[in-house]
């Protein structure tokens, strides 16, 4: 094992969004440890007031530091890792939507990239409650969705608000690993029910695997854990891919370099994506063109082959159903693409 000994520096960046930034902070404070982390908020021109406000407060316990100019998540992200001191040995790397649920998540994400051949760690992200997905065409509803959701937030004495997590109630999976061999790059499982098989015995679809922490192509960096000595050996997120696929392009190149990329299934936390997305390209069929013409060329012999999905499933939705008809490239599924193939490690 290659043993983590140090804390985790946790990057979040903002811009506005106060209220779901505010409900991220404070979730970090409730399930994690103080002594197991540091927090930088980085703003990005923020102008609301009660945001400004909320920095503010957020600046008294933790660092909140300020980025200029057009937004690039790979550079903001990049300028908030090189501001860790030398007690950090790993980054989180965590959008202002996600909630940290129950404590034990960023512990268990911790272990994992202490194995000697892991790299990176990804969680597995679930829509809220009160998520409204009827605008996806992608997304077909659960027949038993209809007054199963519990009330969707309550206030503590100290006057937070989180999210209800209940255990008996319907829950959708927003993100379990990412794949390449559904469109560009998917989530994996995204609209299937979830269920915790590590603490319910409860009766599922026996035609869906079970959630159970395995390697992937790539994780999301909604929620993504990497050891420093890695993210500064690859140097950080590619600039060049400014919104999309950055993280997808992070793991791509982990894997190059013989580290595989996990996704746990026992770090569980809510990804309130609707909240926090620029509604105004939400009918654009595709928010980030250049990115993704630039993630095609660099990639175009891998998308399609994941080694990690099954040939046999549908290459057309998320949910895990089989395809009508074969594909007729399906033996290619029976090769490992070499630049997916982790390479023997050298490293002590």
């Amino acid at each position: 094992n290659h043993a983590l000994l140090g804390k985790t520096g946790i990057v979040i960046p903002t811009k506005n969004k106060g209220e779901i930034l505010k409900l991220a902070v404070d979730s970090l404070e409730r399930t994690v440890p103080r002594d197991l982390y540091d927090l930088v908020v980085v703003n990005h021109e923020s102008d609301d007031p009660d945001t400004v406000a909320l920095l503010q407060t957020i600046g008294k316990k933790h660092r909140v530091i300020d980025y200029q100019g057009s937004f690039n998540f790979s550079s903001i992200n990049n300028f908030a890792a090189k501001s860790f001191d030398e007690t950090i040995d790993s980054f989180l790397f965590m959008n202002n939507d996600v909630e940290a649920i129950k404590g034990g998540w960023l512990e268990t994400m911790r272990d994992l990239l202490s194995r000697r051949e892991v790299g990176i760690v990804g969680a597995t992200l679930l829509y809220p409650p009160n998520a409204s997905l009827d605008s996806d065409p992608n997304f077909i509803a659960p027949t038993n969705s209809e007054d199963d959701h519990p009330s969707v937030t309550e206030v503590s004495e100290d006057g937070h608000r989180r999210t209800v997590f209940d255990e008996n109630s319907l829950h959708l999976i927003q993100h379990a690993g990412v794949i390449l061999n559904v469109g560009v790059a998917e989530h994996y499982q995204k609209y299937e029910q979830y269920l915790d098989v590590y603490t319910r015995n409860t009766p599922r679809n026996p035609a869906i695997p079970s959630l159970v922490t395995r390697s992937f192509s790539a994780v999301t960096a909604a929620c993504l854990l990497i050891r420093r000595d890695i993210f500064e050996t690859l140097e950080g997120f590619d600039k060049q891919l400014a919104v999309g696929f950055q993280d997808v392009d992070l793991c791509l190149r982990a894997a190059n370099e013989g580290y595989q990329s996990l996704c746990s299934a026992e770090a569980v936390l809510f990804h309130h994506e609707s909240l926090s997305r620029d509604v105004s390209s939400a009918d654009e069929k595709d928010p980030h063109p250049a990115d993704t013409t630039t993630f095609r060329h660099r990639y175009q012999h891998d998308i399609g082959r994941d080694p990690f999905y099954p040939a046999m499933l549908s290459r057309t939705v998320t949910h895990y159903r089989p395809m009508r008809v074969p594909y007729s490239s399906m033996k290619l599924s029976h090769q490992v693409v070499e630049n997916l193939k982790p390479k023997p490690l050298t490293k002590p």
